[in-house]
Parts: C-alpha cells; sequence; structure tokens
C-alpha cells in the first residue's frame, strides 16, 4: 500500500482502475495493489487477526460512557501521516489498537482509557552484530522507568551499501519491566526470526518504549556490519 498526497487538480481520488484501488482514511489517500504474500497464515499474522477481532467484538459490549469516553480520547490525540499532516482517529480505531498493542507486547486489557505518561526515551549505542557464535547485541544508555518495558525491533541482514532501512525493522522481542542501562543480548530471538547473521552484511537495531498500552518510537536507530 502506498501513500499519496493529491495536487491542486485533484481534491479528492477513490476506485479501481487496472487492479488497483484508490482509496481515502483519515490520515491519507492510499493507492492499493492486490497481492497474496508468501504465507498470508503465519502464527504471528493469526495472531493478530485474532486480537483484532476480539476488540472489533468488544467495543460492541462496551457502555455508552466507555465508548464516549474513546470518543473523546481520540478526538484530544493528534496523529502525523507519511507526509507530516495531522489527523485525528475514531473512538474505535484508538480502543482496538491499543488492546491489539497491549496483546501483542504483554500489556494489559483497557477498557477505559487512561491518560499514560510519555516513558524515558532510550537510546542505544555499541552494536555488535557477529556471524562467528553468533552475536546480536547492543547497550542501552540509561535505565528505563520502573514500569516501562523495552520492544526491540531488527532488520534481516541486508547489503552492506543500504542505508535507508525504513520499512525493513520487524519486533524480535519484548523485554519485559524493568530494563536496567547495560548490555542487551538479543542473539537467541534474531536468529529465530531471521536465522544467523550473515557476514559483511549489514543490519538495523530500533528499540521502543512500552508503558500499559502505548508504544513510543526510541531516540535513535543502529545499524552494524556483521563482522
Amino acid at each position: 500500500m502506498a501513500k499519496h498526497k493529491l495536487s491542486a487538480m485533484f481534491s479528492d481520488l477513490r476506485g479501481k482502475l487496472n487492479g488497483s484501488k484508490f482509496s481515502k482514511g483519515r490520515s491519507a489517500h492510499t493507492l492499493t495493489n492486490k497481492v497474496k504474500g508468501s504465507n498470508p497464515q503465519t502464527s504471528a499474522q493469526g495472531n493478530v487477526r485474532s486480537l483484532f477481532r476480539k476488540y472489533t467484538s468488544k467495543w460492541q459490549t462496551l457502555s455508552e460512557e466507555q465508548i464516549t469516553a474513546w470518543n473523546e480520547a481520540a478526538n484530544d490525540t493528534a496523529y502525523k501521516n507519511a507526509f507530516g499532516d495531522s489527523y485525528k482517529t475514531t473512538g474505535h480505531k484508538l480502543f482496538v489498537q491499543a488492546n491489539v498493542n497491549a496483546g501483542l507486547f504483554g500489556g494489559t486489557e483497557m477498557l477505559d482509557p487512561e491518560i499514560v505518561t510519555v516513558p524515558t526515551i532510550v537510546n542505544i549505542d555499541n552494536i555488535d552484530v557477529n556471524s562467528v557464535g553468533p552475536v546480536v547485541k547492543f547497550d542501552t544508555l540509561q535505565a528505563l522507568d520502573p514500569d516501562t518495558s523495552l520492544v526491540v525491533t531488527a532488520t534481516r541482514p541486508l547489503s552492506a551499501g543500504k542505508t535507508n532501512l525504513k520499512g525493513q525493522y520487524r519486533t524480535i522481542c519484548v523485554i519485559p519491566a524493568p530494563t536496567p542501562a547495560g548490555t542487551i543480548d538479543v542473539t537467541a530471538t534474531y536468529v529465530a526470526k531471521f536465522g544467523n547473521p550473515i557476514k559483511d552484511r549489514r543490519i538495523g537495531i530500533i528499540c521502543y518504549t512500552w508503558k500499559k498500552v502505548i508504544k513510543f518510537k526510541a531516540g535513535n536507530d543502529l545499524a552494524g556490519k556483521v563482522k
């Protein structure tokens, strides 16, 4: 799916054309080509679908007061799309998103919206990726808040000359709170996800902080050449 921004010549663009579908959401206009993935039935995908169905249905069981609270929370929360334009989501989408993420990252179910303080942003350094061993580890530069977990995302081994790693990151593990400063070894979960690091390839790592049902982007990303 590709997002696109309309010019002054077009105020709206929707419909189908030569196998492509133009549509409009709250965040942006999108262009989608109908494709079938190599394996659309992985356990991870199944888990996401199951959680999505669960909380889409559970929304119907909320009280009128709870639905009003979620709608108000959504109206008070501004997001930005890929073009930097602000948009608002809906209470239903915010409820489903928050609880699906909680199910994926070890949070607790939230039937009422809560105000969550943004946790400490975590920066990482000293990435060490080695095909011998193998080894995939890095250092966190400061401890996280006591109730904040660490979500680790990484790329598969990529070409050493590739510098733009956007869109390549996948979650490999969640390190539960508390997370102290120091070395984090994610070799086992990396290998389980992508296989062994390949010599002279490039691997990127980004960590997210996780507090209750909200995930925040970390302060930096880091990439290293496999030794």
